[in-house]
């Protein structure tokens, strides 16, 4: 069941200057069957591109 309230933060909350990248994500060891990303923008955003990629292996 994809479920929100039975997720699991990976960690605490991350900044991201602008121009700048950030990459997280969870230990591929473990089974993981939900991967959802909440994005919180505190001021209006400067041009750019934001791009949220998830990649699967088994």
């Amino acid at each position: 069941v994809d479920d929100m309230e039975l997720a699991t933060d990976i960690d605490i909350a991350k900044t991201c200057p602008a121009n700048d990248n950030i990459s997280i994500g969870p230990a591929w060891d473990h089974w993981c069957p939900y991967i959802g990303v909440r994005i919180t923008v505190a001021v209006a955003p400067t041009a750019g591109l934001l791009t949220i990629s998830a990649v699967s292996q088994e």
